[in-house]
């Protein structure tokens, strides 16, 4: 046991409490007559009543005594299941294992998870998830069981991922030992998959836009295979492949034409191949959004800057934009003509930058700016009012922070944490204010410290959309980005979505519903809606109403939220297929409607890839320590885990502290030494 100090001021207050009573025991009893008590009486009454003071002031110096304690404690088992549909022909293998962990741990806590495109506590599995998550999985365990004592994870599922990080990678900074068990069937039947389809979101009428279909044939060799292409159950496209081996990939690079402006539903179809046992992987539906004229977009420096360079690069393979770049502010000119602006460090101290972004704020073309250490944030302020900027010309550096409540368009969950790993940007000094109408893509990190100050936001101010990027360097980020993942890809998504978030013109009228165009069917139909009066402020006092109408007919009617000044709409999971809306709502004695359209695609990753894929579950294993097991090595699993001790409840020795004021033998001991000398005094005659 050990005496522990939790006062900086305990040992000044003992050493006084000790000098104290010592003093207090020798001048009372040295005045005391030496007729009443003998020299040893009054020593022994010293010593008592210098115990009992010298006790009182060390309880109040805050003493605590230190002892360590002996505990057993129980591991943890986390079991994972893969809830997806491509475990749901394995279910009643799943049930048979999960049935022996619940017969093996009796003794054991166990937690039980289920993960697709979510993660959650599970008390029953369903095996209907459309995807495939296990990055998520390591995340949320991470966070969850961050200090508990986990003997094991088990992780059971087929090995299949179509969501999220590579897990092999993940699992490398994962801290509890993974022991796999690898449920499926990895033998190679007679079959034609379609593997991947890669497309583009969006097209111009009349235009080309590439369709690029991964296919796979296994066993297959000597067929000749037919691809197929429809459009709204319409024949537009067949070839034949032929198969000359039995592994055989093919990369099919097609060029469609956009002919219906609109949405487009377009289907594959690959067959020809005799003896197939699975052909739900035949066939793929996707939908292309076409648009009917191609957007001219102005990027505009105040001088030369690899940034430039960089939002040109993102945008200029996207064949639905036409752009182009000018560089040097010299005189006021015109803007006609363009669906939008890309400002770049504008404006700066001069007054032709500063009429520039004036003229192009009156014109109410959209708009997105790109602040630097060259812009001026005074200025800046004057110029526009939906967001106002510290006045300083001192900068910083802020890093990325997703902010997870934005929803004015898809970003994937793996892209937003891209970038928080990249370089930060240079930005204003201060506190930034957000007008009413704006969202933030991503919040500052200031030396890893997330703040409010948004360093990337959109919104629209009455009908004209502005997006502001509030730092320098962003050609960082892209050269980052290929560094990272030997593409451009996460950084060119997220300025295109920019773009097109911008470019949309917004109805010219007071009522506006905004929705995008093409939901999955895992995503929740979000929308939103905007009302002006007529002086083109932002309302939302009447009601919004809105009737969705599937293709069957079936109705479903809403009410909108308000929100701050906007309207908000949770619609749910929709079934797939195209949908129709019509909202209306009155506004001065007016009623004002709004018509469209969108489509909840089908998820379809969980039925492209069937066959099992345990390399990626063994080297999951391996990197977190753990060991991969088949189905029907079960038993080798109990035995590795009895080896390991994982199951074995651990003695843990920890610290225990106890202050002396919760010692109720102390007070009673205490209580006893004055007793004990008002005794002996009266005992003696002193009293």
């Amino acid at each position: 046991m050990e005496i522990y100090v939790t006062n900086t001021y305990a040992i000044p207050v003992i050493i006084a409490s000790v000098l104290l009573a010592g003093l207090l025991a020798f001048f009372h009893y040295r005045k005391e007559k030496d007729d009443v008590l003998g020299k040893k009486q009054k020593i022994g009454l010293s010593i008592i009543r210098f115990v009992a003071f010298m006790l009182v002031g060390i309880l109040l110096s805050e003493v605590s005594l230190k002892h360590i304690e002996s505990k057993k404690l129980k591991p943890i088992i986390i079991v994972a299941v893969d809830d997806t549909k491509s475990m749901s022909p394995l279910k009643t293998t799943t049930d048979s294992v999960l049935s022996q962990f619940d017969a093996y741990f009796r003794t054991t806590e166990v937690h039980n998870w289920q993960f697709g495109e979510d993660v959650s506590r599970a008390d029953e599995f369903i095996f209907d998830k459309k995807e495939s998550n296990y990055s998520q999985l390591f995340d949320e365990l991470t966070q969850s069981y961050l200090n508990a004592n986990i003997g094991a994870v088990l992780l059971l599922g087929d090995g299949i991922f179509n969501r999220g990080i590579d897990p092999v990678f993940q699992s490398k900074q994962f801290p509890f030992p993974v022991y796999t068990i690898g449920i499926g069937d990895t033998t190679r039947f007679v079959d034609a998959a379609i593997k991947s389809v890669s497309h583009n979101e969006t097209a111009f009428l009349d235009s080309y836009f590439p369709v690029e279909i991964g296919i796979d044939f296994s066993l297959a060799a000597g067929s000749r295979a037919k691809l197929e292409i429809f459009k709204n159950d319409e024949p537009i496209y067949l070839q034949e492949i032929p198969v000359t081996s039995d592994h055989q990939f093919v990369n099919e690079l097609i060029s469609l034409k956009a002919e219906t402006a609109g949405i487009n539903n377009f289907k594959l179809i690959i067959s020809g191949i005799e003896n197939e046992t699975n052909r739900v992987n035949n066939s793929y539906e996707f939908s292309v959004f076409v648009v009917s004229e191609k957007q001219k977009i102005l990027i505009l420096g105040s001088g030369v800057h690899p940034d430039l360079a960089a939002i040109n690069n993102a945008l200029k393979n996207n064949q639905n934009y036409s752009l182009s770049l000018q560089t040097g502010i010299k005189d006021v000119f015109s803007f006609d003509g363009y669906d939008l602006i890309v400002a770049h460090q504008m404006p700066d101290e001069s007054r032709d930058s500063f009429n520039t972004i004036q003229k192009i704020m009156q014109s109410r073309i959209p708009v997105l700016f790109i602040l630097g250490e060259q812009s001026s944030t005074s200025l800046f302020n004057q110029a526009q009012k939906s967001i106002h900027l510290p006045n300083t010309e001192v900068f910083e550096n802020a890093g990325a922070a997703v902010n997870e409540q934005f929803n004015l368009f898809k970003l994937e969950r793996s892209i937003q944490e891209a970038f928080e790993s990249f370089p930060p940007l240079s930005i204003p000094l201060g506190n930034t204010s957000l007008k009413t109408g704006f969202q933030t893509i991503f919040f500052q990190s200031i030396q890893s410290i997330e703040t409010e100050n948004p360093l990337i936001a959109i919104g629209a101010d009455g009908n004209q959309r502005i997006g502001f990027v509030l730092g320098e360097g962003i050609w960082r980020w892209r050269i980052y980005d290929y560094l990272q993942n030997n593409s451009h890809e996460n950084f060119d998504e997220l300025f295109q979505k920019i773009t097109n978030y911008l470019i949309i013109k917004p109805n010219e009228d007071n009522f506006n519903i905004y929705c995008t165009n093409i939901f999955n069917e895992n995503e929740q139909v979000n929308m939103h809606a905007e009302l002006y009066n007529a002086s083109n402020e932002l309302v939302n006092d009447p009601e919004v109403e809105i009737v969705i109408v599937a293709e069957d007919s079936t109705n479903y009617s809403y009410t909108f939220d308000r929100q701050d000044l906007n309207y908000r709409l949770n619609a749910g999971k929709l079934p797939v297929g195209n949908y129709t809306y019509s909202a209306k709502t009155i506004l001065a004695e007016q009623e004002l409607i709004k018509h469209g359209a969108f489509r909840v695609a089908a998820s379809q990753h969980e039925i492209l890839e069937t066959k099992a894929n345990f390399q990626l579950l063994n080297q999951i294993a391996k990197n977190t320590g753990g060991q991969f097991f088949h189905v029907n090595e079960i038993d080798e699993l109990f035995i590795e885990l009895e080896k390991s001790r994982l199951v074995k409840s651990k003695k843990i020795k920890q610290p225990v502290f106890q202050d002396l004021l919760d010692l109720k033998w102390l007070f009673v001991f205490i209580v006893l030494l004055f007793s004990m000398e008002w005794f002996l005094r009266k005992f003696w005659g002193t009293y």
